[in-house]
Formats: C-alpha cells, structure tokens, sequence
C-alpha cells in the first residue's frame, strides 16, 4: 500500500511539472517572409530598401509602403521641389515602385512615377510640385509622399534603393511698388525715377526687382529702361547698368509664353544711349529681372530713367520688388534611423511595421 502512495504522488508531481513547462513555452519569433522599407548598407553607403530582413533582396508578395511620419504644410510656397536618387534592380515588370503624393483630405494617391524597369546605377530624380503634370500643391497644408514598393511571384532580385531625399520649396513675396498707364516722356529724354523701398525690407533680406511690360495689342508703343542703380547708405548694392552689353551679366527675362521679349535698343528719342526696351508690335508680357540683392539696411533707393508711350488700353508697365521668406527644407541621407518616416506593410505576413533599420523590426498583428 506504501509503494501505490509514494508511485501516485511521484506521477502526480511529474505531471504538475510538466503542466508549469509548457505554459512558459512562447512561439519562436519568424521574420516576415515578405521584405519591407528599412535602412541597409549598399556598397558602403546607407540607402532606403525595401528587402528580406537580414537579405539584400525582396519577397513574393510584397506590398510595403513608406511615407513622411509628419506631413508637410506646403501653403504659400512659390517654388517646390522633391529630389532623390533610386536604383532599382527587379525580375519583371509586375515587380515595381511607385512614387506617390496625397493630400490628407485627398481619397486616393497620385503616381508621380512608376518605377518598372531596371536603372543603369542610381539615377537622379527632381520634381517640381507647383508647375509639375500631377497639379499645384503650394494650397496643401496637409501632405504624404510615398515610395510603394510592389512584386508578383516571379522572383526575386535587389528591388528599390532610394537615397539622398530632400523636399524644399521657397517663399517669394511679390510687392508692387510702381505702375504707369499713362504716358511718361514717352518721347524722351527720360523720365528720371527714384523710389524709396526703405519699408519693403527688412536687413538681410534678399530682394530683386521685375519690370514688367504687358501690352495685348498689335500697335508698336514701346517702354524704355536705362541706367538702372539701386543703393542704401552704405553704397551700391547694384552699380549703375546702362545695357552697353546684351543681357547684362546677372539679368533674366521671362515672356510669360509671348512673342514679346525685352531688348537691347538705342533710341531716336534717346540719343546714343543703349536701353533695355519692348518696342514693336505685341503682344508682350514681358518681365525682365536685375540681379539679387542682400539688403545691408533699410534705406534702399531704386533709380532709373524710363520713356513709356501709353496706348490707351490695357497696357501697363509695373515694377515688383521680390522678396524671399524662410524656406521649407526637409532631406534625409538616411545615415541614421527612420524616426522621420512611417512604415507600413501590407504584404503576404500582414503586419504593421514600425520605423526599423538595419534588420531590426518590431511588428504587431493586425484583427
């Protein structure tokens, strides 16, 4: 009776034990099968990839996207651009990466490029996304770009390598200080004009000046620019131009899509002496540009002599001083982690991935 005792509680202990150890047994952890965006070495330098952890290629199935964590606020921005550099290697054309922009109002992505086939190295990219074919978004406050990266089961090879991303756009503030729609000495000598810009500018700014000519009929009248001279009271800030040369060194025109163009001319009515003119038959919409300028103080003066010949219509001749604001500057070599990004994969293991780099992932499974 002694040994059924003692062989009872040696089984009944034996199995207590073996209950304890199987509870504290957790699954082994699997990396997923499909690859995602993370940061891995490429020959030396710290690129963005999307691949197999711990492998330098991609998976079967995979549908990883990676975008800005915060967006951007592009509102009253006069110039955007986005550039980076991507390489890309892949089995077909079934595997690919898109590069893509939203508003967070917006419902669906707007493919900026399609990435389909393979690149000789890594090849350089700009966008504008003011003036670009994918619309003007310098009216959102709210915006994600994205690389999606995409394949099939055809294989694998290295996939999408993105380096050096930088987004940066520029605030030019327009102020117009000066327009004529009427006759100015239209037959010379001049009208000579100065305008104090003292209350335009702020020290250290960086400014210019437009002189615009829009005229949308085909009579020739005409506007004459000399001895353009721009000063504080330290001195020149842009010595006296007198167009001896075409163009000017530092000068530059735009014809807003026009016939019409600023030239340089010497006038009957003003003898000898080389000017900058739109004369002729328009149309013209015509701005010519003077060099930049740092602004040492605020006692800045614009001088230049001017004949216009007015033609009772739309015409007007105007001059914009042009200012820049704090620029918007976001880049990425992705020499450190991926705190700036968020990282989502929607491929074959389902999970939501964290910001990772160099095959660290943390992952949750989604319901």
């Amino acid at each position: 009776m002694a040994k059924h005792i003692i062989l009872l509680v040696v089984i009944l202990y034996g199995v207590s034990t073996s209950a304890a150890t199987v509870k504290a047994l957790k699954p082994a952890y699997t990396p997923p099968t499909n690859a995602y965006w993370q940061i891995i070495d490429d020959g030396g330098d710290n690129v963005l990839a999307c691949v197999l952890e711990g492998q330098d290629q991609y998976g079967e199935g995979d549908d990883c996207r990676v975008r800005n964590d915060e967006a951007f606020d592009f509102t009253g921005l006069t110039e955007i651009t986005v550039d980076f550099d991507i390489k890309l290697a892949n089995e077909s054309s079934d595997d690919r990466c898109l590069f893509q922009i939203r508003d967070i109002d917006d419902a669906s992505w707007t493919t900026i490029e399609d990435f389909d086939s393979d690149t000789s190295g890594y090849e350089h990219r700009s966008y504008d996304l003011i003036n670009g074919d994918w619309g003007d978004w310098s009216t959102e406050d709210e915006v994600f770009v994205r690389f999606r990266w995409v394949s099939d089961e055809s294989g694998t090879d290295e996939g999408a390598r993105v380096n050096d991303f930088a987004v940066g756009g520029s605030v030019l503030y327009n102020t117009n200080i000066l327009t004529w729609n009427e006759d100015h000495d239209a037959f010379g000598p001049g009208e000579v004009v100065t305008i104090d810009c003292s209350s335009y500018l702020d020290v250290d700014d960086t400014f210019y000046f437009e002189f615009h000519f829009y005229y949308d009929v085909t009579w020739p009248w005409w506007i004459l620019v000399d001895d353009v001279w721009v000063y504080d009271s330290g001195g020149d800030l842009l010595p006296t131009e007198t167009f001896d040369d075409w163009m000017p060194e530092g000068w530059w025109q735009d014809q807003h899509e026009q016939p019409g163009e600023w030239e340089q001319l010497v006038f009957p009515y003003v003898p000898d002496s080389p000017c900058a003119a739109c004369e002729g038959e328009g149309p013209y919409d015509a701005s010519m540009f003077c060099p930049e300028m740092v602004c040492d103080d605020t006692d800045v003066t614009l001088y230049f002599v001017a004949s216009y010949n007015w033609t009772e219509g739309s015409e007007y001749f105007e001059i914009n001083i042009l200012t820049a604001g704090d620029p918007f500057d976001f880049s990425d070599d992705f020499e450190g982690d991926l705190n700036l990004w968020a990282v989502v994969d929607n491929g074959s293991s389902n999970l939501n991935i964290e910001p990772a780099s160099f095959g660290k992932i943390k992952g949750m499974y989604r319901r």
